[in-house]
């Protein structure tokens, strides 16, 4: 409905209406309430990359500002959103909302962190490829080409997991606080923490 469509990036579908798409222009597009008819949202970003929802109206998007730095928005009624200044200074890839209040994102390969879902911190010690974080909780799982580490929103990196050789993290969710599944070409890993005693991890 809006002529050329641009490379699809992301989908979040926070209920049966809306799902909010992104590609690689500066819109966001969505489904009305009811209809056929996509809206489409222009952000002040050359790219949007990725986006969170935690319900169908409360959501955070993340992509490159015309320029080098990390743009980051928010929406509390699904239709309008609003900017928020980050330390990010690099392409954001990638977010993670797991509450009203809390967020991990990524600029670069920089963590960065809200605990009130307005302002944000680079999170210390922490770089990465991709953050998923256990809905309605703080705990969240960063990865890199070969390990996984759990960390905590507005406390401190936990534990590290060596990634199985022959796998290299793409990306990772989080559906729970003992489930993690990771994404590499061609193939799943499902991690469980702490994993079953009668058997390990499995590659499927």
């Amino acid at each position: 409905p809006h002529g050329r469509t641009p490379a699809l990036n992301w989908v979040r579908c926070p209920s049966s209406r809306p799902c909010f798409v992104v590609g690689s222009s500066s819109s966001l597009l969505s489904p009305p309430h009811s209809g056929t008819t996509l809206t489409k949202t222009n952000l002040a970003c050359s790219t949007v990359n990725a986006v969170s929802c935690v319900s169908g109206t409360t959501c955070w998007a993340i992509g490159t500002l015309k320029g080098t730095s990390t743009g980051i928005y928010k929406t509390t009624n699904g239709t309008s959103w609003t900017f928020q200044a980050n330390p990010g200074t690099a392409t954001g890839t990638a977010i993670s909302c797991p509450t009203t209040s809390s967020c991990a994102a990524l600029a670069g390969t920089t963590v960065l962190q809200s605990t009130n879902g307005t302002s944000w911190s680079i999170y210390s010690g922490l770089t990465g490829s991709w953050v998923a974080c256990v809905p309605a909780s703080t705990q969240c799982l960063d990865t890199t080409a070969t390990q996984l580490r759990s960390f905590t929103l507005g406390g401190s990196a936990g534990t590290t997991f060596a990634v199985p050789a022959g796998y290299q993290p793409v990306q990772a969710t989080c559906p729970n606080a003992h489930t993690r599944l990771i994404t590499r070409p061609r193939a799943v890993l499902l991690t469980r923490h702490p994993p079953p005693v009668d058997r390990p991890p499995v590659a499927t």
